[in-house]
C-alpha cells in the first residue's frame, strides 16, 4: 500500500490529540510505517504549529504567486543590512522561495560562519576609555625596553575533567545517544598567577571553594615580592599588569602596591581581557594543553600545570609581552575594537 502525505498528516493530527508534540519523537514513530517516504522533522514541526494555534486543516495552505526572477541588488543589500538573517525571512522580504534565496546567495558568495566570540558588547564609552589608555601606553616611552619591568598576573579556573563534546555518526533517520550536561558544579580550582618575559615568578592553586578578596590577593603578592626578589634580584623599577577586578583595585591592595613595594601600576582599560597577556596568551595555551586531560586529584593537576609552564622557553612568554605594543595600536586604529 502506498501513503500520501495527507495519511502522515492524520498521523500527525492523531499523535497530537495525544500530546506529543515532539517532532523527532512524533517521527520516530511514523517512520516505520511511511519508511523513506516520512516527512522530515522541519515539517513535521510545521504541521504541528499550525495544530497548536488550532488550525487542523490537513490541506496545504493555499500560495500566493512568486516572482521566479530576483534582484540580486536588493538581495546584496537586505543580507548587509542584517547579515544574521534566515533564508526563510530572506525569502519572505523578497516574496520568493526559499531554494530560491539560498541559490542566489551561493551565486553572490554569501556563506554562514559563526560568528567570533567578543567579551563584552563595548559602549561608546568603554571604547573611547579603550582608546584613551592604549594612547598614553603607546605613548609612554619612546622603545618598549619598559615591558621587560612589567609583571602580570590573573586568575584561571581550572576543572578537573577537561571532557569534550563530540559528535556522533548516525544513519539517516536515526536519533544519536542522548548526552547528560556537564555538572556546572563539577569539580574546580582557582589559579592565580604572576609572570613576566622571562618566565613564571610565581603561581599557586588555592583551596577548593576558595574564591580572591582584597586580604587573599594582598598575601599573594607578598609571596609574589618574595618570589621576584629570589629570582630576579637585579631588576627594580617593577610595573604591574592586572585587571580591575574588585580584589585588584580594593584600597588595601594600591596600598601595597605603591606605598609598601613602590611599583608602578600599568593602566588597563575595564572589560579588555585581550589587552591582558595571561587572557589572551597564556591561559589559551594552557587550555589547549588541559584539552581532554582529566585528574583525579589536586596533587596530579598541580604537577600537570607546573610542568606546562617550565616546559615552555623564555622566548615564549618574551613573545606574549612583546606583542603588547601590536594589540594596542589595534584597538586605536579600530576605534576601540576587540582585537580578535
Amino acid at each position: 500500500m502506498e501513503f500520501s502525505k495527507e495519511h502522515q498528516r492524520h498521523a500527525i493530527l492523531f499523535l497530537f490529540q495525544k500530546n506529543i508534540s515532539n517532532a523527532a519523537e512524533i517521527r520516530r514513530q511514523i517512520s516505520p510505517i511511511f519508511g523513506e517516504t516520512t516527512l522530515s522533522e522541519r515539517a513535521i514541526r510545521d504541521w504541528l504549529q499550525k495544530f497548536s494555534v488550532g488550525n487542523f486543516s490537513l490541506q496545504d495552505e493555499a500560495r500566493s504567486g512568486r516572482p521566479s526572477e530576483i534582484n540580486n541588488d536588493e538581495l546584496f543589500a537586505a543580507v548587509r543590512e542584517n547579515p544574521r538573517s534566515t533564508t526563510r525571512e530572506l525569502a519572505m522580504l523578497l516574496n520568493c522561495t526559499q531554494p530560491s534565496i539560498v541559490g542566489h546567495l551561493s551565486n553572490l558568495g554569501f556563506v554562514k560562519r559563526l560568528g567570533s566570540w567578543i567579551p563584552h558588547r563595548l559602549s561608546e564609552n568603554q571604547r573611547e576609555h579603550r582608546i584613551s589608555t592604549c594612547v598614553s601606553l603607546l605613548s609612554r616611552e619612546r622603545t618598549y625596553n619598559w615591558l621587560r619591568n612589567v609583571i602580570t598576573g590573573d586568575e584561571k579556573w581550572v576543572l578537573y575533567l577537561n571532557e569534550e563534546r563530540k559528535g556522533q555518526w548516525v544513519l539517516r533517520g536515526e536519533s544519536p545517544e542522548p548526552e547528560p550536561k556537564p555538572d556546572i558544579h563539577q569539580k574546580k580550582i582557582l589559579l592565580s598567577i604572576f609572570w613576566d618575559y622571562k618566565g613564571i615568578i610565581y603561581f599557586e592553586l588555592l583551596k577548593p571553594n576558595t574564591t580572591i578578596n582584597a586580604d587573599t590577593y594582598c598575601y599573594q603578592l607578598d609571596r609574589l615580592y618574595n618570589a621576584h626578589a629570589s629570582l630576579r634580584p637585579e631588576r627594580d623599577n617593577i610595573i604591574l599588569l592586572h585587571d580591575n577586578a574588585r580584589p585588584h583595585v580594593a584600597h588595601k591592595t594600591i596600598e601595597k602596591i605603591i606605598n609598601e613595594f613602590h611599583w608602578q601600576i600599568l593602566p588597563h582599560p575595564p572589560y579588555s581581557p585581550d589587552l591582558a597577556p595571561s587572557d589572551f596568551f597564556l591561559f589559551r595555551h594552557l587550555s589547549y594543553f588541559l584539552h581532554e586531560k582529566n585528574f583525579s586529584n589536586f596533587d596530579e593537576l598541580n604537577f600537570h600545570i607546573r610542568s606546562f609552564f617550565d616546559s615552555k622557553s623564555e622566548d615564549f612568554y618574551t613573545k606574549a609581552i612583546m606583542e603588547l605594543p601590536d594589540r594596542w595600536t589595534y584597538v586605536v586604529d579600530s576605534n576601540g575594537e576587540y582585537c580578535i
